[in-house]
């Protein structure tokens, strides 16, 4: 199998661990078999943490060894989490651990238990990458909002002063008015060449986006 295999007496000691569990963590089966507690191969800050938040859930004290780990059998719950694990030279890797208790008396005692663990590196990898494009979206998101405010201020000003002209225009209607006729035209003007420029500006940062322009 290529998930990591273990198998504990009651107090937790590895009394078996398969192949694939030689592999992943880097010991062979001799150097820990009957040497340490399945504990021993999980990330010690990972333990602390998941005994903190067992002791608040189950009520009771739950210390930071391989009782962090089986509590939840213990107490007739399932048991099924995501931890950090340590290979011999180190460095650690995240696991999907579930770990199921062992009976073979009539009365039920638990006599060991079966550690199932599956590495989810790549898993972790996918989701940080996804997580990293969700908040590259959302980023895009707050841009285009800022983007659309932003245009909507820069349209209003010049827009505005194209209506009121235009009104004052249809107002002057004696040959006197001239003029005034001609001074709101040419603010009219003035503003439709600015209209036009900011919406160059535009059509400017779609072309940078969609690399058609090289920015110096």
């Amino acid at each position: 199998a290529e998930v990591i295999l273990f198998v504990t007496d009651e107090s937790g000691m590895i009394k078996h661990l398969n192949p694939a569990a030689e592999r992943e963590m880097g010991y062979t089966a001799a150097e820990l078999i009957d040497r340490f507690s399945a504990a021993a191969l999980h990330d010690q800050q990972s333990l602390l943490a998941r005994a903190e938040m067992l002791s608040k859930e189950l009520g009771r004290k739950v210390s930071p060894d391989f009782d962090a780990l089986k509590a939840r059998v213990d107490a007739g719950l399932t048991n099924e989490l995501e931890i950090d694990y340590l290979r011999k030279d180190g460095s650690r890797f995240p696991v999907s651990l579930t770990i199921t208790p062992i009976s073979s008396t009539s009365d039920g005692h638990i006599e060991g238990y079966l550690g199932i663990a599956m590495n989810i590196s790549k898993r972790r990898k996918a989701e940080e990458e996804i997580l990293k494009v969700l908040q590259k979206e959302r980023e895009i998101g707050e841009f285009k909002s800022r983007f659309i405010s932003m245009a909507s201020h820069e349209f209003r000003t010049p827009l505005s002063t194209i209506l009121s002209s235009s009104y004052l225009i249809a107002k002057y209607t004696d040959i006197a008015d001239q003029q005034k006729r001609e001074r709101h035209v040419g603010r009219i003007v003035s503003m439709v060449q600015l209209l036009t420029d900011i919406l160059n500006d535009f059509l400017s940062i779609e072309k940078i986006e969609e690399n058609k322009v090289d920015v110096h």
